[in-house]
Order: C-alpha cells, then structure tokens, then sequence
C-alpha cells in the first residue's frame, strides 16, 4: 500500500520535472549571493540536481523521523524475548514440580508441590 502511494505521488512529479528539463535545455548562469562563484548549467541539469537533492533531503528526514519508533521496536523486541524466556523457565519448572509430585510418597506431596 505504501508503494502504491509513493508510485502514485512520485511517478507525476518525475514526469513534470522531467518534461520541465526537457523542454528548458537554456544554459543559465548560476551565482549565490554570499559567495563569489559562478557557474554556467543548462536548466536541465539544475532540476535535476534539485529532484536528487529533495529525494535525499526527504529519506534522510524520514528515517531521523523514524528513530524514535525504531528505538520502541527494539526496546518490545527484548521485552518479548525476555517474557518468552521468563515463560520457558516457569514451564519447565512446573514440570519438575508436576514429576516430583507424582514421584514423591503421599506425606511428601505437599512439600513437592510448593517447591520446596
């Protein structure tokens, strides 16, 4: 389902920014205002270089975004295996004192069954 929505959301603004670049082969001159460099690009390459950028910007955002959730994950994972593991050791306990009680004489039944 998540694919069907990045498919349907991503496929239309591939197509547009890649029919923008197509059809705008100019060449521009690129400055920032701070800096002192200059460099010559078609438009083309600029929006292309601007859907990768945005690509990146939006995984990197979203897996941060995800930390949080992961961190839960984990912290379930080993709060499940340590109740599995907490299960395991009562069964088996369960079935000692079970074997004890039926091995036990009938005055010693009582003291098999509590553990003891």
């Amino acid at each position: 389902m998540h694919r069907l929505i990045g498919l349907l959301i991503g496929l239309p603004i591939l197509i547009i920014g890649a029919s923008f670049a197509g059809s705008n082969l100019q060449t521009v001159t690129l400055s920032l205002f701070p800096l002192p460099f200059q460099a010559e690009a078609s438009i083309a390459l600029i929006v292309y270089i601007a859907l990768v950028v945005g690509f990146i910007a939006g995984g990197v955002i979203a897996w941060f975004g995800a930390g949080r959730l992961r961190s839960r994950v984990r912290d379930n994972e080993i709060a499940a295996r340590r109740a599995k593991n907490e299960v395991e050791q009562l069964k088996a306990k369960a079935e000692r004192n079970a074997s004890a009680a039926l091995e036990a004489p009938k005055g010693e039944k009582q003291k098999a069954i509590a553990g003891r």
